[in-house]
């Protein structure tokens, strides 16, 4: 459910706390691929 702000001009998801948690999230999943593929890429 998206509700729009239009006092802050943006638009969030239920709360601005919801809305970090998924940044948060996201980033986590970002860092967890890019780890595993820098393993992947080195020599035995």
């Amino acid at each position: 459910m998206l509700s729009v702000d239009h006092s802050r001009g943006f638009v969030y998801q239920r709360t601005d706390e919801e809305a970090v948690v998924d940044r948060g999230g996201t980033r986590s999943m970002l860092n967890t691929n890019f780890e595993k593929e820098e393993l992947e890429g080195k020599p035995p």
